[in-house]
């Protein structure tokens, strides 16, 4: 492509130790899931390859927790890192909404177009985990919302639908859609977030799921069962049809709230960016550069780690049905929150004091 003339529409690629800044485009009219993937959706401002291939490059050293001990094969050998660019909007349009949601689709219809045994469509639609940010996750929910319009057209039942959602898992940070929530999902809120934090917050505190007693610097936890989102009923009863409810909230979620991820810093600091929880190639915490110091922020450092540790079961469940005869229930959900825990406590003693920040040599 003649950098000189960039693409101004969507386009898709994936992470590749074979291609020029390891990032090799795909086509977006002929897209398929051949293996184990983590479709990556980004904010809106990807709107160049070169920072969809950043994003992209975050999930792969977050996989490092599970590849890393591995010897004699790369992780790109088992699992495809997907990421999107968007249009020059930032936005992803409808044709490319439907083009993603008709690949998925191939993985729950036979060659004949019919729809599959349940348990078959459960089992490949685990191949896929989903990474986003910010107006990723809104994506997600229109590329999720298509895809569903399409299994019903093909013969599924709407319930067997959101079974099939519900075989996936979401990694979420700054979620923007606070409405619709199709696939189980891990969302990461910070309260300094300047984008989605102040809404965030507002609706976890009028659904009771953060009452405002906990302390400045924790990391805590909110487990939403199905029909709720921030803690609030999204179970709509129509007027017009009362018998019909509609619920914008037909899979779990577990929001992981804080009221600031840079706690070695006491001033003001957007942290709407994900690359303040991205992770270097030692698998250590990127530090966050302000006012000439690096910060290297433990509560940063904790909720990067429960990121990583979901994506990773996420993957690992993936894996275990690409090699399967027969449907494995993706059941570490059940034990997320544990999980998650024990992470928050092994830092417990970190996040009660002021770290001091690295200065920069200059």
């Amino acid at each position: 492509m003649n950098p000189n003339y960039p693409h101004l529409g969507v386009e898709v690629g994936k992470r590749s130790l074979n291609a020029p800044h390891h990032w090799e485009l795909l086509d977006l009219d002929n897209l398929k899931f051949v293996k184990p993937t983590v479709l990556c959706l980004s904010g809106n401002y990807a709107t160049t390859n070169r920072d969809a291939n950043a994003f992209a490059k975050q999930v792969e050293n977050y996989l490092d927790l599970m590849f890393a001990p591995k010897q004699g094969y790369h992780k790109l050998d088992h699992v495809d890192i997907v990421g999107v660019k968007y249009s020059q909007y930032g936005d992803l349009s409808q044709s490319a909404i439907n083009k993603i949601a008709n690949a998925i689709l191939l993985l729950l219809i036979d060659k004949n177009g019919y729809p599959l045994d349940i348990n078959t469509a459960k089992k490949n639609m685990s191949l896929i985990t989903f990474f986003t940010f910010c107006a990723g996750n809104k994506a997600l929910q229109s590329i999720i919302n298509n895809l569903n319009e399409k299994l019903l057209l093909f013969g599924y039942t709407e319930n067997e639908a959101y079974a099939i959602n519900n075989a996936t898992l979401e990694v979420a940070y700054a979620p923007l859609n606070v409405l619709y929530n199709r696939i189980p999902s891990v969302r990461v809120i910070s309260k300094k977030d300047e984008v989605v934090g102040e809404l965030n917050f507002a609706l976890l505190k009028k659904g009771g799921a953060f009452t405002g007693e906990q302390d400045n610097d924790g990391i805590h936890l909110h487990r939403d069962k199905l029909g709720s989102l921030n803690g609030l009923n999204r179970v709509i009863q129509p007027t017009i049809l009362p018998n019909l409810p509609f619920n914008t909230a037909t899979a779990e979620s577990i929001q992981i709230t804080t009221n600031r991820l840079l706690n070695t810093y006491d001033g003001q600091y957007d942290e709407h960016y994900i690359a303040i929880t991205a992770r270097d190639q030692d698998w250590k915490i990127n530090p966050t550069k302000i006012k000439n110091a690096l910060h290297y922020a433990p509560n940063a450092d904790c909720v990067s780690q429960m990121m990583a540790w979901a994506l990773c079961k996420g993957v690992e469940n993936s894996l275990q049905n690409f090699k399967a005869k027969n449907y494995v229930p993706n059941t570490y959900w059940h034990e997320m929150v544990d999980d998650f825990q024990s992470i928050i406590n092994s830092y417990a003693h970190k996040t009660t004091t002021m770290p001091q920040a690295m200065e920069i040599e200059k």
